[in-house]
């Protein structure tokens, strides 16, 4: 029991407040590391953490009553659902139960799985294997590897593997998606692999993290996520039995990481790999074991976990986030397991730590276990979908509208996934004016993995262009961007456009207003500034090296604490310059903004106005959870003719608060630019001018040929007779019109 203890919310300044706190209580995290962090404490250590000075808040007086109320908590939702699995959490052998009711259920998808040696105890690791029956001839499909409970305590993290687990096996032949990953993909789910922990966990303690070995000398238990044999030893473990980050007496020294690592070693084709633990929603790729060394095919691993933390986040708007050992987003942590599988084979390799941030932790609310379970599935399905793949081939920055005259540029990068390699040669660029008709086809300029295009500045102002690039693996495989290309296609518009306001804020940002009558905040007021960074604000402008000022709300002193001059008590308004656009068609208005909001209960509001300011419309809110709530300068842009009437009097407004309980909110705006489009000018007919330069000749007899055989709007552009499409009709009126004056 747990009469007494404390849930302490401590502020970790440094390495010896770490070391500290490891011999005073016991981290609440995963990978403990600096800023706020929950600790439990014992009834003797409050004294000590006192007398040490580091700042803490007491979250909960008695940790048993947390406790009972889980326990309270769980029988409840076990009343209202009934034999529902996922109303509750299960011990290990309600889990083998449901593993056998799902076999039972689909023989013909399921093979159940046991691991060899058995745990300390004598349990044994078990797990299933899910896949569609093989066709014959086809290649040998890659397997997923989704592991779970390696700590005991994380309850999580067992019920979402069998949440991902069910799904798969009940909705093969309903969900079309799952049939598809199912005939593609090998699905290997292991929910509990530290068996003895986790059944502890239930009978006798709560909070226990490790194995039960016997380690002599009264202690108990290896932390089996630090036992594995690559980089074993080294940062964030402890030599020391009674740790809770004890690496055991060697690597590989304990059964449940010898009977995994000897399944993985024997399963041929392993392409990803997900350790499922809780609690601090992070998606957390290699290296774990330094925070300097980066891992090869980086450009790949943060490709997919940028898709993977959107899918996370996607369902709900739980605010995940994705980084690299590199990204510094906790503490270096030696002998883990995705560091162990991405160097043994390669395996594309995650520890997803899942819901939440701290309210609950380890007690997670059983009402949590569906919508947590939605999550990982749809990052499951996600990764699936990352490792089928051949090659990877994106636009950079494709432009959505260019000047009339303008070329249009395009670049292209070719990212070589999965062991795959790009055929020599492949990379190739197609378009066409309109929305119908066949494609020209461009072979891309420059070398792997970066090609370039340009398309000719003589397409006609109000023309829309489709294109898409595409590359083939060696096998022949053809990969495109879109992927279904042609069916769907990127899109370019021409246009007469101009550029209404550029402001880089390098020129003391004229006509901005920072700070406004009615704001209530007392402290982090926008001001413009070379800001002093924290790990919530930014230490540079969106442009570092060929800028340094920027609106931000509040600049802290060099080194200044994380909430110095952040957002308190109410909320500090930005205002733009006026701008005109009387007069356009259409207008695009783009600016880099910044919002980090630690708690994820405040939101960051951008509104617009068409009259000076008198009333306003909302153009986004950014928060209070997911996406762009977490620091880094992010681009938005919009069209403003969608939201309201445009005209000479227009302005917009970022609004940053922080409401009621105070944390640590700041925002950042940078680099905004209106660009007004006008309508394309109508010339009075001229025959034979196909290219609209008032003249006929063979500039008019190129474009003809370049777009031959296209369907356009009758009339438009090359279209000289008239017919919906180009082809010797217009070459005809040319010849007939050549060298003719026009109006």
């Amino acid at each position: 029991r747990y009469d007494n203890w404390k849930f302490v919310q401590v502020e970790v300044r440094s390495a010896k407040d770490l070391l500290a706190l490891q011999q005073i209580g016991e981290s609440m995290a995963c990978r403990p590391g600096p800023g706020a962090q929950i600790y439990l404490i014992p009834p003797d250590g409050m004294g000590a953490l006192d007398a040490l000075g580091i700042p803490h808040q007491i979250v909960s007086e008695n940790v048993q009553d947390v406790l009972d109320a889980e326990d309270a908590a769980r029988a409840a939702a076990r009343a209202e659902r009934g034999g529902d699995f996922f109303a509750d959490y299960h011990p290990p052998t309600e889990i083998d139960a449901y593993m056998t009711t799902l076999t039972a259920l689909r023989p013909d998808l399921v093979t159940p799985i046991t691991l060899s040696p058995n745990t300390w105890q004598g349990r044994t690791i078990r797990g299933v294997k899910i896949a569609a029956p093989p066709v014959v001839g086809e290649p040998a499909r890659p397997v997923i590897i989704v592991n779970a409970g390696q700590h005991a305590r994380e309850w999580i993290s067992v019920s979402s593997a069998m949440w991902a687990m069910d799904q798969l096996i009940r909705n093969f032949d309903t969900d079309s998606e799952i049939h598809d990953l199912v005939s593609k993909v090998t699905w290997i789910i292991i929910p509990s692999m530290n068996r003895d922990g986790y059944q502890y966990t239930f009978d006798t303690n709560r909070l226990w993290r490790k194995n039960r070995r016997n380690n002599g000398g009264g202690t108990f238990g290896v932390d089996n996520n630090r036992n594995w044999g690559y980089q074993w030893g080294g940062a964030s473990t402890s030599t020391s039995g009674s740790s809770d980050i004890y690496r055991g007496p060697s690597a590989f020294s304990e059964p449940e990481n010898q009977a995994l690592r000897d399944f993985i070693l024997a399963t041929p084709n392993v392409k990803g790999v997900i350790d499922l633990h809780s609690y601090a929603q992070l998606i957390l790729g290699v290296w774990a074991y330094s925070e300097a060394v980066v891992p090869p095919r980086e450009t790949e691993l943060r490709i997919v976990g940028q898709e993977i933390e959107d899918a996370l986040t996607s369902p709900f708007g739980t605010n995940y986030q994705y980084g690299l050992g590199t990204d510094n987003l906790l503490y270096e942590a030696s002998g883990v397991l995705p560091d162990w599988t991405f160097f043994a084979n390669g395996a594309v390799s995650w520890t997803w730590e899942l819901r939440d941030m701290g309210t609950f932790g380890f007690e997670l609310p059983a009402a949590q276990i569906v919508p947590t379970g939605q999550e990982v599935f749809n990052g499951l399905k996600t990764l699936a979908r990352a490792i089928l793949m051949k090659l990877r081939v994106n636009v950079i920055n494709p432009p959505t509208v260019v000047n009339t005259g303008s070329s249009i540029p395009l670049n292209v990068q070719v990212t070589e996934v999965n062991g795959n390699t790009m055929l020599a040669g492949s990379a190739k660029l197609f378009w066409r004016i309109g929305n119908s008709g066949p494609f020209n086809e461009i072979a891309l300029s420059g070398t792997f993995p970066n090609f370039t295009a340009s398309l000719p500045g003589t397409i006609p102002c109000g023309s829309n262009v489709q294109y898409y690039a595409q590359a083939a693996a060696s096998d022949g495989t053809l990969v495109n961007i879109p992927a279904d290309a042609p069916a769907s296609t990127l899109a370019v518009g021409v246009r007469d456009f101009s550029t209404v306001l550029n402001d880089t804020l390098e020129s003391g940002g004229t006509g901005w207003s920072a700070g406004m009558a009615g704001d209530t905040a007392t402290t982090g007021a926008w001001t413009l500034v070379n800001p002093n960074g924290t790990t919530a604000a930014p230490e540079d402008d969106h442009t570092p090296g060929s800028g340094t000022m920027c609106f931000v709300t509040g600049q802290g002193p060099v080194g200044g604490a994380l909430g110095a001059a952040d957002v308190d008590n109410g909320f500090t308004t930005l205002r733009t310059p006026r701008f005109d656009l009387s007069g356009a068609s259409s207008a695009t208005i783009s600016y880099w903004r910044w919002f980090s909001n630690a708690a994820g209960d405040d939101s960051f509001k951008v509104d617009i106005s068409n009259n000076d300011g008198s009333t306003w419309s909302s153009v986004e809110i950014v928060g209070p959870a997911g996406a762009g709530t977490t620091g880094g300068w992010i681009q938005h842009s919009f069209d403003a003719g969608a939201i309201l009437p445009l005209t000479a009097n227009m302005r917009m407004r970022f609004i940053a608060a922080d409401s009621g309980v105070q944390e640590v909110v700041e925002a950042g705006i940078d680099d905004f630019v209106v660009t007004a489009v006008a309508p394309c000018p109508v010339t009075p007919a001229c025959p034979g001018d196909a290219n609209g330069d008032h003249a006929v000749g063979l500039a008019d007899i190129a474009l003809v040929i370049q777009t031959w055989g296209q369907s356009v709007t009758p009339g438009a552009g090359a279209d000289l007779d008239g017919n919906g499409s180009i082809g010797l009709g217009d070459i005809a009126a040319i010849i007939q019109n050549w060298a003719g004056a026009c109006p």
